[in-house]
């Protein structure tokens, strides 16, 4: 009689604790970890794209930079959207970033604003619109928390 009560009580139990730890995960963890994912992302692109905002273009540049400038842009607003969103959508996110599991609210739409803007900079003209692109991403860093070593 024992064993069947502690059945009773301990798979219920557990089905539970292993129910409510998934939503757990599902809700908050992934998105936490999709927020750290992305500023990696971001601080590998910023490396990757270096190139393409601090060079001048004109009507001599080849085809192919510009198509590289063309999808450094794209990505730059990809991962500016994907901030936003996870600033947004995870729930209770004041209450994440107040136990530091989750960079500030206003940095994180700020770094995104920036790479917006590093976006639409990604076809520089002259050396004031590179020093602009510079600009957008030293700030970009510096709200992210990247270490600037990893970038520069």
């Amino acid at each position: 009689m024992e064993i069947a009560i502690t059945v009773a009580v301990t798979v219920p139990t557990g089905i539970s604790i292993f129910v409510f730890g998934q939503v757990f995960v599902v809700l908050f963890l992934e998105r936490m970890r999709t927020q750290a994912r992305c500023i990696e992302d971001i601080a590998q692109a910023l490396v990757m794209y270096a190139q393409v905002y601090s060079d001048v273009e004109d009507e001599t540049t080849p085809t192919w930079r510009k198509e590289r400038a063309d999808s450094a842009s794209t990505e730059f607003r990809r991962l500016a959207a994907l901030l936003r969103a996870n600033a947004r959508t995870l729930r209770y996110y004041k209450f994440w970033q107040r136990v530091h599991l989750v960079l500030p609210q206003d940095s994180v739409i700020a770094a995104s604003k920036e790479l917006v803007g590093l976006s639409n900079s990604c076809h520089p003209r002259d050396i004031d619109q590179i020093m602009v692109g510079i600009a957008f991403s030293d700030e970009t860093v510096r709200l992210l928390g990247i270490d600037s070593r990893l970038v520069s």
